[in-house]
């Protein structure tokens, strides 16, 4: 009895590894299909190997989630942007300026050169250190044009996927996706008569997160966050100066920063991406990521919430942004309460 068993146990790892594999395959070949027809639609390969240089002007509106003072309401204000990439150098500078609803305003933008990021803030009149920046983010921050989208997918077709048809501004597109060079999912929307790329989305929040306390409250559920918890938001925005760097609807502006957490004992620990900075975390989630900083030295959220209120660890090249907050015991609770509603329920 046991040599037929192992017979069968043994066709059926075949029958259900087979599956999946015919299925990859199926969706690469269609994925694949649709993406030759895009490019040929903007004058194949070659065309889009041979742009050097791109240089845009954008006027526009920016829709405001987590900077607004007035949650519930997508706020829009004017937005305006000029941006100048050197493809075959690697180079890049991108200068925007706009306001948020709340009143404050903005006009910042960094240049990459050398292999080196540096930030700037116009109005405040300060820089950042430069820190070095990887290839895989220089072109995630080049993604503004069809051609660069489809040039970075040329790179990563091997990650492609078919999802199926959608319509999309009342013309039917196909849809597929893709794993670019820094580690995000971008969907396309070709259209299915032109060939051109239509928009694409990426998702920046995990799955489960839109359904987080603060989500339900944000969409018109004035009753999802406690009272404590919104006095905590209230923190978040203004004294605690949190909206400086954790912005937007994955609470992260995805830039480098300096906060001393590589500093101890006088000398740098870690150097990060040059100068002891590291690049913003989403705080989705936060509630489940513990332990918390890049090396996980802080325990708890209410060790985080300390660390900030002392204004970090000092060094030559803190940014700007970290100074001590002075926070009651209760602001800091609220604070601590506030951050935990970001993780779904």
């Amino acid at each position: 009895m046991t040599k037929p068993i192992a017979i069968v146990v043994m066709l059926l790892i075949v029958a259900s590894s087979a599956l999946p594999q015919s299925l990859t395959t199926e969706s690469y070949s269609k994925a694949k299909a649709v993406l030759d027809r895009s490019v040929a639609a903007y004058g194949g390969t070659e065309e889009l190997n041979a742009i050097a240089n791109v240089s845009l002007q954008i006027t526009g509106e920016s829709v405001h989630r987590n900077q607004s003072r007035r949650p519930g309401d997508l706020d829009r204000t004017e937005y305006t942007a000029e941006i100048v990439i050197d493809l075959k150098n690697s180079r890049a500078r991108q200068i925007q300026k706009g306001h948020y609803p709340g009143g404050f305003n903005w006009n910042n933008g960094f240049v990459v050169d050398a292999g080196n990021r540096t930030g700037f803030d116009l109005i405040r009149k300060t820089s950042n250190s430069p820190g070095a920046i990887t290839p895989a983010n220089f072109k995630a921050s080049t993604r503004w044009l069809p051609q660069l989208v489809l040039l970075n997918v040329l790179e990563r077709a091997q990650s492609l996927r078919y999802l199926g048809k959608a319509d999309y501004d009342k013309r039917p597109h196909e849809v597929v996706d893709y794993v670019t060079n820094d580690g995000a999912r971008l969907t396309l929307y070709i259209d299915q008569q032109t060939g051109l790329l239509s928009k694409f989305e990426t998702l920046v929040t995990d799955s489960f997160s839109g359904d987080s306390l603060f989500d339900r409250f944000f969409n018109g559920d004035r009753t999802a966050l406690s009272a404590e918890q919104q006095a905590g938001l209230a923190i978040f925005r203004g004294k605690g100066n949190c909206t400086a760097c954790h912005v937007g609807p994955n609470f992260t502006d995805e830039r480098l920063h300096n906060t001393g957490i590589a500093w101890r004992d006088r000398k740098l620990a870690d150097p990060g991406a040059g100068r002891g900075d590291f690049k913003t975390p989403t705080l989705r989630e936060i509630a489940r990521s513990a332990p918390y900083m890049h090396d996980g030295s802080l325990a708890t959220l209410e060790d985080v919430v300390e660390y900030y209120d002392r204004g970090g660890n000092r060094n030559p090249d803190l940014d700007p942004e970290l100074r001590p907050l002075h926070l009651s015991a209760d602001e800091k609770k609220n604070l601590a309460s506030f951050l935990r509603s970001l993780s779904a329920r």
